[in-house]
């Protein structure tokens, strides 16, 4: 039906998206094709009176080959095959606006040169660097300017002979530099595409190659001369001045290079990718690595990387045919899926921006999406690293005097005199000292973290919920006063309401502590007790304690510390107050038992390695519901999650489409360890084929303990 033949033609003159790629017919004879744009219908084929229409209705089929991420006005920007180049509008925008049409080429936005004016600079092109432009925008994303850089070759050298897709880069570190790597060499602007001077002769010469990284830091101080650049399967690096990049001492791989991410706080750690490998330099190329592992199932292809500095560890992001991977620099060779939601698609490019903490990724036929807030993903589990008690409530000593000469029962120990105390008041309090405990976990928070449970030793009961009396309170946290600076979790009780008894702390491994698992001590109080006369199955206050306290007197104020077992008041002197203490507390035949901690259960059975894992599968994967049939596909829903006090978003920002409204988020505060919490959770799931197979992942989680 070509308009020029005889009878040819459509009704209104349409036609479908350029480059088609696949046509088949419907059950109502009509013509259904794809192609670059989306799905197009042709009714009455077989004549000229029918005509082409969309239906590509919420699909979001845009092949972005390259993205990047404005952190000024907090916009994507992609690349796109034969759909030019797209950018939002505003922040969170899913319907985009096209800045050329065409093929749309390599994107490269400069969030340094004009920061001080509170403004961006973004350059794009289509195909071949035809058209490169440069525009800059205000904070609220709106056009300031447009310039065409003349790209003025320096000191003889030809001019830049554009590739289908011309990679560019500007410097993260020094604004208005770029570098451009075309068909016939590599070539650095140090004037914002003014000028430029050729620093490689090597060309590119693949359309799946964009593998160039340009300005870095190491030990705190930032390079913008560095260079490292992929071609063929060559890797290149400039590491000071502006003269031409150099082959490294090493190549990682005989096979073209596709991608390349560098450490941004060490220019010498570098990664780069070919189509099923991946390799980690630490010394500028000097050797290198093969970290790809065994992760992968068979038939999984390597496109890009991105590499994301956190607060406590670092990853490396990769996009393959099936998703986003991660892997850590705490697990080299370890790679699990990033994050749940994210499609089963090739993954072209990935742009991290460490201002907004967000990764944009550009993929091929289904637009682009952001996951913000990506340093949660890279949290290391927090851990105890210390527990002991203190005398909250002594006359002594300030009040708090730590019991330095005690210390906690852990799990398969037998207690000891180290593990009691004998303070007239009891157990009145303990710290927990927890490395990598988020800051930002507030008392009551923590609090909701925390179990408790008591026992003489001796009752057939075994450990009982603590009197209703016995109120425990998060007094206070402190940041960096813990062992090996971590937070120091100070916890107290009401005087006299935790006596002559056996205390089990449970911190529970949850969303708040980020501990993978729970951790179990245990502390004792037998008021009086100088450990004479004890027996191995009871510990007793007779007269040989009463005797023992008399020939140990001091009573010069300050003349007892707080580890002296004879101050049973912990005022700070040894007197006839102590005496009376244990003469009133006498136990002869013993009220409490020594006890041994029963040991912890083995783990390595666990699907998952933390609770924080556990959470992931469970809360944060997505819901796929069936849109109204009058649309005729399916919509795929994609959950946000808040975690206080932390944000956990995964949501698409594809173009051309209006998405289906979420759920409202849920708001996890502090959530308990306990199967009740997760299933309430799985409950508001829709599908419940998701929500049985859910039910199971947290069966095997909780089967452990």
């Amino acid at each position: 039906n070509v308009a020029a033949l005889p009878g040819g033609g459509t009704a209104s003159n349409s036609s479908p998206h350029a480059d088609s790629r696949e046509m088949t017919f419907d059950a109502a004879g009509n013509l259904l094709e794809v192609d670059d744009g989306g799905v197009y219908r042709r009714t009455s084929p077989r004549t000229n009176t029918g005509d082409w229409f969309s239906v590509i209705g919420n699909l979001q089929t845009t092949e972005a080959h390259d993205v990047g991420w404005d952190s000024l006005s907090d916009v994507a920007m992609t690349g796109n095959q034969d759909t030019g180049t797209t950018f939002q509008p505003s922040a969170g925008a899913t319907t985009w606006v096209s800045i050329s049409t065409g093929d749309g080429g390599d994107i490269a936005i400069d969030n340094v040169e004009r920061a001080a004016n509170n403004q961006s600079v973004r350059y794009t092109s289509f195909q071949n660097l035809g058209g490169l432009r440069r525009t800059i925008w205000n904070s609220a994303g709106v056009l300031q300017s447009t310039a065409f850089p003349s790209l003025t070759p320096l000191g003889g050298a030809p001019a830049i002979a554009g590739a289908f897709r011309t990679p560019v880069e500007t410097n993260a570190v020094a604004g208005g530099r770029l570098i451009i790597l075309g068909s016939n060499g590599l070539y650095e602007s140090l004037n914002a595409g003014t000028s430029v001077s050729r620093i490689g002769t090597v060309g590119i010469n693949n359309i799946t190659s964009n593998a160039l990284s340009y300005g870095g830091a190491q030990n705190n101080v930032a390079n913008p001369d560095v260079v490292w650049a992929g071609i063929g399967s060559d890797v290149f690096l400039r590491t000071a001045g502006t003269g031409s990049v150099n082959l490294v001492p090493s190549d990682p791989t005989t096979a073209t290079i596709r991608d390349l991410a560098v450490n941004s706080r060490d220019w010498s750690n570098a990664f780069v990718v070919d189509d099923n490998q991946v390799f980690q330099t630490t010394n500028a190329g000097t050797s290198w690595t093969d970290i790809t592992g065994a992760s992968f199932p068979t038939g999984t292809e390597f496109w890009s990387l991105a590499f994301v500095a956190g607060p406590l560890s670092n990853a490396v992001m990769l996009g393959t045919n099936i998703g986003i991977f991660m892997m850590s620099n705490l697990q080299t060779g370890v790679w699990t899926a990033l994050g749940n939601g994210f499609p089963r698609v090739l993954t072209y490019d990935m742009d991290y921006d460490a201002t907004d903490d967000v990764l944009v990724v550009g993929t091929m036929g289904r637009g682009a999406w952001s996951l913000s807030n990506v340093s949660n993903f890279l949290r290391v589990p927090a851990t105890v690293a210390n527990r002991g008690v203190f005398y909250n409530g002594s006359s002594g000593n300030s009040g708090n005097a730590f019991a330095s000469d005690k210390q906690a029962l852990l799990p398969g120990q037998s207690s000891t005199f180290q593990n009691y105390t004998n303070f007239e008041l009891g157990i009145t309090g303990f710290v927990v000292d927890i490395k990598d405990l988020p800051a930002s976990v507030t008392p009551a928070q923590m609090l909701g973290s925390l179990q408790f449970a008591q026992w003489n030793g001796i009752s057939a009961a075994g450990f009982t919920a603590l009197p209703g009396n016995a109120t425990p309170t998060v007094s206070s946290i402190q940041i960096g006063a813990g062992s090996n600076g971590s937070s120091r979790v100070f916890v107290t009780f009401p005087n006299n309401t935790l006596r002559n008894t056996w205390l089990r702390v449970t911190v529970l491994g949850n969303t708040t502590t980020t501990m993978s698992q729970n951790d179990v001590f245990y502390f004792g109080n037998v008021v009086g007790d100088v450990n004479v006369g004890n027996t191995a199955t009871r510990l007793r206050v007779n007269a040989e304690d009463t005797a023992t306290i008399r020939l140990n007197q001091s009573p010069i104020p300050g003349s007892a510390t707080a580890s002296s077992i004879y101050d049973i008041n912990r005022d700070g002197r040894v007197d006839a107050q102590d005496t009376f203490l244990v003469r009133s507390n006498q136990q002869p035949l013993g009220i409490v038992a020594p006890i041994t901690a029963p040991a912890s259960r083995a783990i390595s059975s666990r699907r998952f390695s933390s609770t924080a894992e556990l959470f992931q599968q469970v809360l944060v994967a997505p819901t796929l519901l069936v849109a109204p049939k009058s649309q005729s596909h399916l919509a795929e829903k994609v959950k946000t999650v808040v975690v206080s006090p932390d944000r956990i978003e995964y949501s698409p920002i594809k173009r051309d489409t209006q998405l289906v409204p979420p759920d409202p988020a849920p708001s996890v505060e502090s959530p308990k360890v306990d199967k009740a919490y997760w299933y309430s959770t799985i409950d508001t799931l829709k599908a419940s084929a998701i929500a049985t197979r859910k039910q199971r992942l947290v069966d095997d989680y909780f089967s452990a303990f």
